[in-house]
């Protein structure tokens, strides 16, 4: 997968409504209900306690969305709330590097995310494990089987089954990626880029 542009920029963010009321997320896999309609929008969005992974438009036409992993920080400012991402950097960056920054709500299983400095709302639906699977084209059976091996992998936050960039251990390491050995990242691979970085076949390349 391929990206352009950069994440969102950290700042004030004047105008927004009020938002003291609203709950916070909790760990779940969400998916976009609508198209997606340029930069900054997330497809399908995984949450676990601390972590997440994503599919993520960095373009104005999202005509080519990321699969990125990191954590995130859930934070009060002024009575509003927000949902803060962050991804590591790259194998000789020890640095944890702000991603993104956004206004939240929750209401029952529909989660409703806004950049900021923007004023449109996303909203993401609560959607089933096995659903994502069974339509991406896996069997679920307590567990996704996508029927075929690497580079075909899985995660939630990729929409299920998903064809991934097939660089191995010596392409990420060249491309100073940090490679994983066996256990796979929340986004199904087994190479993390780092910040403004994404993975391709032959390692990991700038965004």
């Amino acid at each position: 997968m391929l990206a352009a542009g950069c994440g969102g920029q950290l700042g004030s963010d004047e105008g927004a409504a009020d938002e003291a009321a609203l709950a916070a997320p909790v760990p779940g896999i969400y998916e976009l209900v609508g198209d997606p309609a340029g930069a900054g929008d997330i497809e399908y969005l995984w949450l676990t306690a601390g972590g997440f992974a994503w599919t993520r438009c960095y373009d104005a036409g999202c005509a080519a969305p990321v699969v990125e992993d990191g954590t995130y920080e859930l934070t009060t400012s002024s009575g509003k709330k927000y949902i803060t991402f962050y991804q590591a950097g790259s194998a000789d960056d020890t640095k944890t590097h702000f991603n993104a920054m956004y206004a939240y709500s929750r209401t029952g299983k529909t989660l409703k995310l806004r950049l900021v400095r923007q004023s449109r709302w996303m909203t993401l639906a609560s959607v089933a494990e096995s659903a994502l699977c069974t339509a991406s084209g896996g069997t679920w059976s307590g567990g996704c089987d996508c029927g075929a091996g690497w580079p075909m992998s899985y995660s939630p936050g990729a929409g299920g089954c998903w064809l991934a960039p097939a660089a191995g251990e010596s392409a990420c390491d060249d491309t100073r990626g940090i490679y994983s050995d066996d256990d796979a990242n929340l986004a199904g691979t087994f190479c993390d880029c780092g910040y403004r970085r994404h993975l391709e076949a032959t390692g990991c390349v700038a965004n």
